[in-house]
């Protein structure tokens, strides 16, 4: 086995054992009801939005991972006890608390030291400014869209609940292995799939394609390559855009376009299309899947990719 089709299995793994992780952790907590105890806090706002407070408690797990959020919102779903719209809303008004995550992952550790305070809080706010929009979104869409759930008699439901219910941990491992086995099946295969395209050269090819187009819409020679590289591995472009900065090949105005551009290309072809998109799928219904690869992927994509076009042209 060579070491590119090692790394990937790694991958494969490493994602099939944290997500095991999160449906365990969302099947206890689903089985406790310890978001229950959250949904009393959250009938207030469950009220403005018209979201289900369950879910609106359940995107607290963003905080802890994506994966426990999305564990705890499929497990509420495939229970019929919240709707697909609680989930769809719930999830793009969480946006800000999937950017702490993030934050505290990628941003505070790699972003910021390689690209320093100015270029970074710059993008930062980029950031923010896309979740503001899809927090927007999300909001718009369960007023517009969404019925008011049943409130009235929320807390004596859950008490009642709490009451017939007696949890049980091997219950709970149960419905975990379930949903597990339901999303690996799915996974496996998909990822398969893009492994072959991977082997094949597709995002490659796809690379030495986009760079005429790259410098055609205004990015110098250099950040063309950051742009090129960041399609590929976005730790890496970052490393060499932090070199080019300090041997002074481009300038933060430069590189700044060129990392949103790269961005954009990445949460496309490689990101989206490599792990949200099976993940999407394999968790929830394909409807929902889709419509949540549209807003969450696509549209910030192209919003990032519109940024870099337009300071390109100053």
């Amino acid at each position: 086995m060579n070491q590119f089709a090692l790394k990937f299995v790694q991958t494969i793994l490493q994602v099939l054992l944290f997500t095991f992780t999160g449906f365990l952790i969302a099947s206890l907590v689903v089985e406790y009801r310890i978001f229950d105890k959250f949904s009393r806090k959250m009938i207030k706002l469950a009220r403005l939005t018209n979201i289900h407070p369950a879910a609106l408690a359940a995107v607290l797990g963003y905080v802890a991972g994506p994966r426990v959020a999305h564990g705890v919102l499929s497990e509420l779903l495939s229970e019929r006890r919240i709707r697909e719209g609680d989930v769809f809303s719930a999830i793009l008004i969480a946006s800000f608390l999937c950017r702490v995550y993030i934050i505290i992952r990628w941003f505070l550790p790699v972003v910021l030291p390689l690209l320093g305070p100015g270029l970074a809080f710059t993008l930062l706010s980029f950031n923010l400014t896309i979740d503001s929009i899809l927090l927007a979104t999300g909001f718009l869409y369960a007023k517009l869209r969404l019925r008011p759930p049943q409130l009235q008699n929320i807390s004596e439901n859950i008490e009642n609940m709490e009451d017939a219910n007696n949890p049980s941990l091997k219950k709970a491992l149960e419905k975990a292995i379930k949903n597990f086995a339901k999303f690996a099946s799915k996974y496996v295969l998909l990822s398969a799939a893009i492994g072959a395209l991977l082997v094949l050269g597709f995002f490659e090819i796809l690379n030495e394609v986009l760079k005429p187009y790259m410098v055609s819409v205004g990015l110098s020679p250099k950040a063309a390559v950051i742009t090129g590289v960041y399609l590929l591995q976005p730790s890496a472009a970052l490393i060499l855009c932090s070199n080019m900065l300090i041997a002074g090949e481009v300038t933060p105005v430069q590189a700044l376009p060129a990392i949103l551009l790269g961005s954009a290309l990445f949460m496309l072809f490689h990101d989206g299309l490599k792990n949200i998109l099976p993940y999407y799928t394999s968790v929830y219904p394909k409807r929902l899947a889709f419509k949540l690869l549209l807003i969450k992927i696509v549209v910030p994509a192209i919003f990032y990719a519109s940024l870099a076009i337009i300071l390109c042209q100053f």
